[in-house]
């Protein structure tokens, strides 16, 4: 926090705010939209510059000792907002889920827009092991951590690997946005 005195009178500025969708300021521990202003900056200062990342901030004092606020983990960006059987998702999310369960091989996802104009979601794993129990468990694990189970289809890693790479980048892909 700033104070900046302007004739006689003090005020005091914050560096950013947290904004919801109607741009209202949202309280400590809520998600939104990070909103900086940057009035210190004798240049051209920026009021209300939407960075578009999607995270919340904190008053309590960190363990060094600093009482200032801070913000958590950017957990998405706003373009990247996934609305799925009335479920939010960022991307992010998605690809730490599958990161943490052990049996998974590889995986792919693709986001696209059904025949209603709604987002829908492929998820393409390939498994260690085939087994059922396998399946059910890494089903009930998706399930349980993005709140919704989207399309998930169990395929050979070679499939993968050839999903991943049928793009012309030289990088690695795991995840296709084909939205409208």
């Amino acid at each position: 926090m700033w104070l900046w005195k302007w004739q006689s009178c003090a005020f005091r500025i914050n560096d950013f705010e947290i904004l919801d969708d109607q741009n209202q300021i949202l309280g400590e521990g809520e998600f939104g939209e990070l909103t900086i202003t940057t009035l210190g900056v004798k240049g051209m200062p920026l009021l209300r510059f939407k960075t578009g990342d999607i995270c919340s901030f904190y008053t309590e004092p960190c363990q060094c000792g600093r009482n200032s606020y801070r913000i958590s983990q950017i957990i998405g960006r706003n373009q990247q907002l996934i609305k799925y059987r009335g479920t939010t998702l960022y991307p992010p999310t998605i690809f730490n889920v599958l990161n943490g369960i052990v049996e998974i091989e590889d995986y792919f996802i693709t986001l696209f827009s059904n025949e209603y104009g709604l987002d829908d979601l492929n998820i393409y794993i390939s498994i260690k092991q085939n087994r059922t129990s396998f399946i059910q468990n890494i089903n009930k694990r998706i399930q349980s951590a993005l709140r919704v189970l989207p399309n998930i289809l169990f395929v050979d890693n070679n499939k993968i690997i050839d999903l991943q790479t049928k793009a012309s980048n030289r990088k690695i892909i795991k995840f296709i946005d084909e939205r409208i």
